[in-house]
């Protein structure tokens, strides 16, 4: 029976699965098993009642591997490294990069729209490469935190735990806890359960957009300062020192004077 157990995994479902994680992972992950098959560590039917369970799980054994989510038409995967999240893909239309950027406001409904289009035909990579640096780093962490609360929203959903260590190319890698995620997709649910906006107070502090300035306020900050202009100073001021004699006399002058 161990025997069988083994064939199953290390042969028969990589191979019933090649295909499916060709296309998933591509080369995000590489192929450590039997015959440059994908490995994969666990499997199984899930929920989102054991989200925090398997991110637990992630984070306990610190994992290098991709954790994948399908359920019908919908893919989401988050990508670990040492118990960390690091990375997370998806198939979400408003999971996108443009989408995220423009739900934040960071780029105007149209600018959405089209790196949305870039990132469907080319990938996130391309998506993220036609942004500022500040706005594709806070949109591709914003995104992984899009992506991992979306797991408690899929009830009837499988689950591939897929062993190697990420390789994310040109995207940054993050180094989110996943504890962290977990309770802000449990925040979220409850958010949308109980019909309640009110928050957490233990939801994590998700990272805040980046300050998008104005010309002027550039042009503004780039200009020199003018001279700051020094008060004129009291006559007795401009005195050179004297005896202690001679000034207090000069000063009782003044004084009378202004008197």
């Amino acid at each position: 029976m161990t025997d069988e157990i083994e064939q199953f995994f290390e042969r028969l479902l990589p191979e019933a699965l090649e295909a499916f994680l060709e296309k998933a992972l591509g080369e995000a992950i590489p192929r450590l098993g039997e015959g440059g098959r994908f490995r994969v560590l666990a499997a199984g039917r899930f929920s989102g009642r054991i989200v925090g369970d398997l991110l637990t799980y992630a984070r306990n054994q610190e994992i290098d591997a991709a954790l994948v989510m399908v359920e019908q038409d919908v893919q989401r995967i988050l990508y670990f490294s040492k118990g960390l999240v690091v990375g997370a893909d998806s198939n979400v239309l408003f999971e996108r990069l443009g989408r995220v950027l423009g739900n934040a406001e960071i780029l105007k409904k149209e600018d959405a729209r089209a790196l949305s289009d870039v990132e469907e035909a080319e990938g996130v990579a391309a998506a993220a490469a036609g942004l500022s640096p500040d706005a594709a780093q806070w949109g591709l962490e914003r995104r992984i935190w899009e992506i991992a609360a979306g797991l408690y929203f899929m009830p009837h959903a499988h689950y591939l735990l897929v062993d190697g260590e990420p390789n994310l190319g040109v995207l940054p890698r993050f180094h989110i806890p996943p504890m962290d995620v977990a309770m802000e997709g449990l925040r979220r649910y409850d958010e949308w359960r109980n019909r309640s906006t009110k928050p957490s107070p233990k939801a994590p502090n998700i990272v805040k957009p980046p300050v998008v300035q104005s010309e002027a306020e550039v042009l503004e900050e780039l200009s020199p300062e003018p001279e700051a202009k020094e008060a004129p100073a009291s006559p007795a001021a401009r005195l050179p020192e004297e005896p202690n004699a001679l000034k207090k006399q000069i000063e009782d002058l003044l004084r009378d004077a202004r008197g």
